[in-house]
């Protein structure tokens, strides 16, 4: 394999909230460029006020080595902040969860209380079958004029509400998320 040279990131029309398929098309006006794929996703991070650190993406490639330090990271023309979006981007819902330090045994219950997982809105859902046939899982399955899903076999990718024509799918924060306000 060969690494790439130059990396483009196309953000002149981004996407806002619940994208590809349920979110709206917004202009951006960004067209970055860069010899590190990770370097941009960093200073994209910035633009959008997240702290890079947090996008599993960004970390993985921090802890492997990948991705310069920020210091390092070196860009030629308007400054971050001038790149902000106004009035401010709506981005989509948080849907990683955070490892708890403590005994091992907490983190699964943990993961459990927090997890992320879709929902099918049965008055949206056209039976259209696109969540199905895109499920690498194999967790979505037609049931009683709706898609069902198993939680057992669903690994939380969130292909379905990508993908989904109709806008049915959405991802809902776990009970203790949402009792914290965390997520939807």
């Amino acid at each position: 394999a060969v690494r790439p040279r130059l990396n483009i990131l196309d953000g002149v029309i981004g996407m806002e909230g619940n994208g590809p398929s349920s979110g709206t098309p917004r202009k951006l006006g960004i067209l970055m460029a860069g010899t590190n794929a990770h370097a941009l996703d960093w200073v994209l991070a910035r633009i959008f006020s997240l702290n890079p650190i947090n996008i599993p993406t960004i970390r993985a490639a921090r802890e492997m080595g990948l991705l310069p330090e920020e210091k390092d990271i070196e860009i030629v023309g308007p400054r971050v902040a001038e790149l902000r979006p106004h009035p401010e981007w709506k981005l989509a819902p948080e849907v990683s969860v955070a490892r708890i330090a403590g005994p091992g045994w907490l983190t699964p219950v943990m993961e459990k209380l927090f997890a992320a997982s879709p929902r099918v809105d049965p008055e949206l859902c056209t039976l259209c079958l696109e969540c199905v046939r895109q499920c690498a899982a194999g967790a979505m399955t037609p049931a009683d004029n709706t898609i069902g899903i198993d939680k057992k076999k669903c690994i939380s990718c969130f292909c379905c509400q990508e993908m989904c024509p109709a806008g049915a799918i959405t991802v809902r924060s776990g009970p203790l998320a949402r009792l914290l306000r965390l997520g939807r």
